[in-house]
């Protein structure tokens, strides 16, 4: 219970220093550790949701992005090298998903609280980037592993956080 308490403690601090370098007061949290809470966050039109997972351990701060439909045509290949990339860096990158109910593609990565919100912001630019690859092309090319965005996170037209 104390390792879920003070995992919650720092998931808030984490969330105030991520308000303050988008620009944006501070949310008031009414959680407690025992629940799971979320705030969004947008790189441009690519929404995420920022959060924190109280069954999660070490890594109880997630991320989790919407990169849109899954074409019914859609053959075997994309969606094999996304299982692909799932089982040899999922740990590092995340993990990729369909969501069962509305068919979209998904990417949830798990993080520990202590992530610096500049690392974070580059991680979520470069998924950005890919959503609007799958967006486009329905597929990710081959060599389009999730990496940081050279550090250009700041760099990004838009970062909007809405605590919900």
């Amino acid at each position: 219970m104390q390792d879920r308490k003070e995992a919650h403690r720092r998931f808030v601090e984490f969330t105030c220093a991520f308000y303050r370098s988008a620009g944006w007061e501070a949310p008031v949290f009414e959680s407690n550790p025992d629940t799971a809470v979320a705030f969004m966050a947008h790189v441009d039109d690519i929404a995420f949701s920022i959060g924190y997972d109280p069954l999660g351990g070490e890594s109880c701060l997630f991320v989790y992005c919407v990169f849109g439909a899954v074409s019914p045509n859609i053959g075997a290949q994309p969606l094999r090298r996304l299982l692909e990339r799932n089982g040899s860096s999922a740990h590092e990158y995340g993990t990729y998903c369909i969501d069962a109910s509305t068919q979209e593609l998904a990417c949830h990565m798990r993080r520990t609280t202590d992530v610096d919100i500049g690392t974070l912001k580059a991680d979520m630019a470069a998924l950005a980037a890919q959503a609007h690859q799958w967006r486009r092309n329905g597929d990710l090319a081959d060599d389009a592993q999730v990496g940081t965005a050279g550090g250009k996170a700041n760099e990004l037209s838009v970062w909007t956080a809405r605590f919900a």
